[in-house]
């Protein structure tokens, strides 16, 4: 799997990534709602781990994409939450990008949800099989979902369409026509509105 492909998973919360931290004080609790409407953080315990951790999606991206980033939690179960708390009282870890592996048991999990993605499967179809796309659907879906995640979804299909276009063209890439741009982002449109995601005003292309 390429590291486009990884960032794109990791964005729709099908695959999980982990860092690899050694002697980090770490806060764990329970998150309470209070009369105020607020949420409380009640701490249970405390540790130090040395172990491959699981990161927040929003941290992981920004590490993808930046090299490094510190974080302020790990990620945890619902109703629940897990903050570092180190010596230097930042309360922060610095991870990199080259800390970033996929713990055994998730892989394992991932490549039996997506066994045709992994190369894994034995039905032996091959009817999908042809030449070479002329166009980086690749990056497009990595951005598409980057933008969505990190923006909200847009009141119309057609500024998301705009949004793929712009951005190809900014980035000197080969820019499909709007129709077939539209005919690919379809399902991915039609599920989200479905679900009654948030909406934002227009996007601009980067």
């Amino acid at each position: 799997m390429s590291e486009r492909d990884m960032m794109a998973f990791v964005l729709a919360g099908s695959l999980t990534v982990s860092a690899t931290v050694a002697g980090l004080r770490v806060t764990y609790g329970l998150c309470r709602p209070s009369a105020a409407g607020v949420t409380d953080r009640i701490a249970t315990s405390h540790s130090y781990i040395i172990e491959l951790v699981p990161i927040q999606r929003s941290d992981a991206w920004r590490v993808f994409k930046q090299g490094e980033f510190a974080i302020t939690t790990l990620l945890a179960q619902p109703e629940e939450f897990a903050m570092i708390d180190n010596a230097a009282g930042n309360n922060q870890h610095l991870v990199q990008k080259v800390d970033l592996v996929i713990a055994h048991d998730e892989l394992v999990r991932f490549e039996k949800a997506n066994p045709a993605i992994m190369g894994t499967s034995t039905t032996g179809d091959t009817s999908r099989r042809g030449a070479p796309s002329q166009f980086d659907w690749d990056d497009i879906w990595v951005e598409l979902c980057a933008v969505i995640y990190l923006d909200g979804l847009p009141e119309t299909q057609a500024e998301l369409v705009q949004h793929i276009a712009g951005w190809l063209e900014g980035k000197g890439k080969r820019v499909p026509d709007d129709s077939t741009i539209k005919k690919k982002i379809r399902p991915l449109w039609q599920r989200l509105r479905s679900e009654g995601k948030p909406q934002v005003g227009s996007m601009a292309a980067t």
